[in-house]
């Protein structure tokens, strides 16, 4: 989630003329991802760099969020969903880990990849189906049959044409 809001908000941002506010932003996480890739190392071995590119774009997504607020003359409405969205990684993780521990030795390493991806995000959409950050009826319409179908034939209509 931080790396696509991050990459989104610094399009954004972009495009609304503050390069100069994204790149100080960048420069700002790149410079503490090489101190915990330099430092770090001996306290966490690789996660180190986890955690660099957690700073790297968890910085940027945040500091993005908080100048297009600033800079946009209507307020989004979205921060809401951002936060609890956020928030909805720790129990996921959580649950990952624990599936994790659980499984892998049983299963083994390509079993339990699969079990506990399709696990965690049935946990994540049952978050979001019960906070009401997602709406079932406007799923049912967007993969609804009638739909495909209108679109494959108007795709037919534009090709022939």
């Amino acid at each position: 989630i931080l790396i696509s809001l991050s990459s989104i908000t610094t399009g954004i941002l972009n495009s609304m003329g503050a390069e100069n506010k994204t790149l100080i932003c960048n420069t700002v996480g790149s410079a503490l991802m090489i101190a915990c890739v330099w430092f770090l190392p001996k306290l966490m071995g690789v996660y180190s760099l986890i955690v660099g590119f957690t700073l790297v774009h968890g910085i940027s997504a945040v500091v993005n969020v908080i100048l297009i607020n600033k800079y946009c003359c209507e307020k989004p409405r979205y921060l809401k969903f951002l936060l609890l969205s956020v928030l909805f990684l720790l129990p996921t993780a959580f649950i990952g880990l624990l599936l994790k521990r659980m499984l892998l030795s049983r299963l083994g390493n390509l079993l339990t990849l699969f079990l506990c991806a399709i696990i965690m995000v049935t946990f994540n959409l049952l978050l979001y189906f019960g906070f009401n950050l997602l709406n079932v009826n406007l799923i049912k319409k967007t993969f609804s049959k009638k739909k495909k179908l209108s679109l494959r034939f108007s795709f037919l209509k534009l090709k022939k044409r």
